[in-house]
């Protein structure tokens, strides 16, 4: 256990920062780790995967995420993908929430659809999926 703050600190286990230095290697990694293990423990196959929302800061880590999906024999066709950077830009930990908001409401979304959120906690590397079934018809009147 430690309980000094500056050794925290310095171990690294509250960067104040985001080190996009390491990012272009661990990012795509670790995304492809986590849907790789969420699709091992759940039985996933990529055409039970309606939607892919996955939450990333830049347009050039989209390529990268998607090689590393097909590297892992887990591809999702980039038409099945959904994001939003490029109108709203990387609205950090609200992200997620905003880009399947954004999804329901375009009306896409149908009863029985599988959506698949991919969140990374970047500074540490780690990931969050969500998998989650549309119980209803989504339209931009009813949301």
């Amino acid at each position: 256990l430690i309980d000094d703050p500056n050794e925290l600190l310095q171990l690294g286990y509250l960067p104040l920062t985001q080190n996009v230095e390491v990012l272009p290697k661990h990012l795509p990694e670790g995304f492809r780790k986590a849907c790789l293990m969420a699709r091992d423990r759940h039985q996933l196959k990529p055409d039970d995967i309606d939607w892919l929302l996955p939450h990333y800061s830049s347009e050039g880590f989209r390529q990268p995420l998607m090689d590393g999906l097909k590297e892992g024999d887990f591809q999702i066709p980039e038409e099945r993908w959904f994001t939003n950077l490029k109108w709203k830009g990387n609205t950090g930990s609200a992200s997620i929430y905003i880009i399947l908001e954004e999804l329901m409401k375009s009306g896409r979304v149908k009863e029985g659809d599988r959506l698949v959120c991919a969140v990374p906690e970047s500074s540490r590397f780690s990931f969050a999926i969500l998998h989650l079934t549309a119980v209803g018809p989504s339209s931009p009147a009813n949301g």
